[in-house]
């Protein structure tokens, strides 16, 4: 579902979706967005980098996702307090995690 306040989008959640493929990084022009979950897909790209432009972003889900990487930019948004990565492919977690 799509959550709006003051003209724009502050909640985007295309979970369980069976969406395949990868995040647009259009995705980035959702400035207000506060959560973001994609979880339970089959997406077969990382996120792009462009996800740290969103800097009102709190919650982000990716539980299984079928995701192999993150975007190193993930570990820049300052107000980010839920982030699920559990049940994907991510072969290891970036150090960078401690800095959330």
């Amino acid at each position: 579902g799509v959550q709006c306040m003051d003209g724009g989008i502050i909640k985007l959640d295309l979970s369980n979706n069976s969406l395949a493929g990868f995040i647009p990084s259009e995705i980035s022009t959702l400035t207000n967005l506060n959560d973001l979950d994609f979880s339970y897909n089959q997406l077969t790209s990382d996120v792009p980098s462009d996800i740290g432009l969103l800097q009102s972003l709190t919650n982000l889900d990716l539980k299984s996702s079928n995701l192999t990487a993150l975007a190193p930019e993930i570990f820049g948004l300052e107000k980010l307090a839920v982030l699920d990565l559990s049940q994907n492919k991510l072969g290891s977690i970036p150090t960078q995690i401690g800095f959330l």
